[in-house]
């Protein structure tokens, strides 16, 4: 007895067409969620790095310059505290 080979039913075109609009749709949400949650983490770590060396900074300053906004300290000031906090962030650690 011989056996019929199983008829293989063809897709149409329009519908792999549709099947990859959507799988690149669907990549792009994801892409475009993953990189917002990156986004919004990487801002917060800026945020958070920032205040802990500006208030490492501010530290730093001398007690007679602390009334000061900081622009009436001279710049070479300004140099060595900045070198002081970051020497210290270097040795010790944020």
């Amino acid at each position: 007895m011989l056996r019929k080979e199983p008829t293989r039913v063809k897709s149409s075109p329009f519908r792999k067409v549709i099947q990859n609009f959507g799988i690149a749709l669907l990549t792009s949400f994801g892409v475009g969620i993953g990189f917002a949650v990156y986004d919004v983490n990487y801002r917060r770590y800026l945020e958070e790095k920032h205040h802990s060396l500006f208030n490492l900074i501010q530290y730093f300053i001398p007690k007679e310059d602390q009334g000061n906004t900081g622009l009436e300290l001279s710049h070479k000031k300004d140099a060595e505290i900045v070198l002081k906090a970051t020497k210290f962030v270097s040795t010790k650690g944020p």
